[in-house]
């Protein structure tokens, strides 16, 4: 459903670079801005605590991850969390040596999910 109050007009798809910017998160509490990542190539992970399988991939994601980095290479992966509490979301953050959008920031979690069709 469009926004009845014209906010965001136009209401096609923003590219990802703006629906992205922003502060994103390490899980020692570091904050880094968006644009930080120009240049390097960039995953979305959406995941949640809840969602065994997401867990097993986070796993394996981790190691792939690190991999990458050792090898010199400029990527990087924004978590979008589905958690259902902020709590939830810090456990499972805590996991992960990537960034992540603030769970407190649902607007722009929001506009990820609906950039890519994430219900």
């Amino acid at each position: 459903m469009l926004p009845v109050s014209g906010l965001e007009f136009p209401w096609g798809p923003k590219p990802f670079r703006e629906v992205i910017a922003g502060p994103l998160l390490r899980n020692n509490g570091q904050s880094l801005e968006s644009s930080s990542l120009e240049g390097s190539h960039v995953g979305v992970y959406f995941s949640a605590h809840w969602c065994p399988p997401c867990r097993s991939l986070t796993r394996v994601l981790v190691e792939s991850y690190r991999k990458i980095k050792e090898a010199g290479q400029k990527f990087e992966i924004i978590f979008v969390s589905a958690d259902r509490s902020e709590d939830s979301f810090k456990q499972y953050f805590s996991e992960m040596p990537w960034l992540a959008v603030p769970y407190t920031d649902e607007a722009r979690r929001s506009r990820l999910n609906r950039l890519y069709g994430i219900q």
